[in-house]
């Protein structure tokens, strides 16, 4: 498992990193964009599964700043929850390029009264988005 760092320069190189976990909570999504800049040429499973505060991510850039650097990448496991009070929805088009359709399918929840967003594969890995579909 690897936590976000804003100073990647600490973590040792390694030409054979295959399995990354990413859990916790961030408010910079910046700080696992560098991560895959710099090791995600040799990762071929990912697991991400983190709050990210303040903030909403769509398909593209998830897939120009994480998927474009895995080439190697041949299973994902993601689950982002979002907490933002002014923000528009997800358009979920974002992830049906031909790059996502690699992977399973993307489901996205957007509960309009909490101003929680949550991104997740199926299938879906953790109880925590029950109440979305209630």
């Amino acid at each position: 498992m690897v936590q976000p760092t804003s100073n990647i320069e600490q973590i040792k190189s390694s030409n054979t990193l295959r399995r990354v976990t990413f859990t916790g909570s961030t408010k910079y999504f910046d700080h696992l964009e560098s991560f895959f800049a710099n090791f995600g040429s040799t990762i071929e499973y990912l697991s991400i599964n983190i709050d990210l505060i303040y903030y909403i991510i769509d398909g593209k850039r998830l897939e120009r700043e994480l998927l474009d650097k895995m080439p190697c990448l041949s299973s994902l496991d993601l689950i982002i929850h979002s907490t933002t009070t002014y923000c528009d929805p997800l358009e979920i088009e974002t992830f049906q390029s031909s790059t996502w359709q690699k992977f399973n399918p993307i489901v996205y929840c957007n509960d309009l009264h909490a101003h929680e967003h949550t991104i997740f594969t199926l299938p879906y890995k953790s109880d925590r988005v029950r109440d979305c579909f209630n």
